[in-house]
């Protein structure tokens, strides 16, 4: 997780890399102040909102954001665990 400048004007950012037992099937994340959900849909595609409030990158490699405003972000992100993702598992 990311951290607040002393003035508090630098935005909380995540940053994650799949691990093998994940797979991201959908990198998402939806802003409640203007009500739009920004993806990312490969490596290096940074996307935001309309009010810029919500920024996500990385597509199906790595989850990366900034938020200014937690109280209004939704992660709509689909990661699997290696085991929902394997067709040989048993049920």
């Amino acid at each position: 997780m990311g951290s607040m400048g002393q003035d508090g004007s630098c935005c909380p950012t995540a940053y994650g890399m799949p691990n093998m037992n994940t797979k991201i099937i959908r990198n998402s994340a939806k802003c409640l102040g203007c009500n739009t959900e920004a993806v990312s849909s490969y490596r290096w595609d940074a996307q935001t909102c309309r009010c810029n409030n919500v920024f996500v990158d990385g597509g199906t490699d790595y989850i990366r954001r900034a938020v200014k405003d937690l109280s209004l972000y939704e992660d709509t992100s689909i990661i699997l665990s290696a085991s929902e993702d394997d067709p040989c598992r048993e049920s």
